[in-house]
């Protein structure tokens, strides 16, 4: 498994996710930041809107994620299982 290490920060208040970060653990402070903000709530659940990324060594801005529309994952979407332990030709 990956020696990675991570980070989450909580909203004190709300318990919602505001940020996270991650280090690989191969040199100091290598790794991301990233900050949520905005939520789109889908079927109850809250998902961020917006992730920010940032390097950890210097605080420098990579590229913004934006969730634009989100919908629930409904049985037409997925595969038809097979039985277990059953593999495809």
């Amino acid at each position: 498994m990956g020696q990675d290490t991570w980070s989450f920060y909580l909203d004190p208040r709300t318990s919602a996710l505001r940020a996270y970060r991650f280090s690989h653990n191969k040199e100091p402070n290598d790794g991301e930041y990233v900050l949520l903000d905005q939520e789109l709530t889908v079927k109850g659940v809250k998902l961020p809107k917006t992730r920010k990324w940032y390097l950890n060594k210097d605080d420098s801005f990579l590229a913004t994620d934006l969730l634009l529309k989100a919908e629930p994952l409904t049985s037409r979407r997925l595969p038809t299982p097979g039985p277990v332990g059953a593999t495809k030709n």
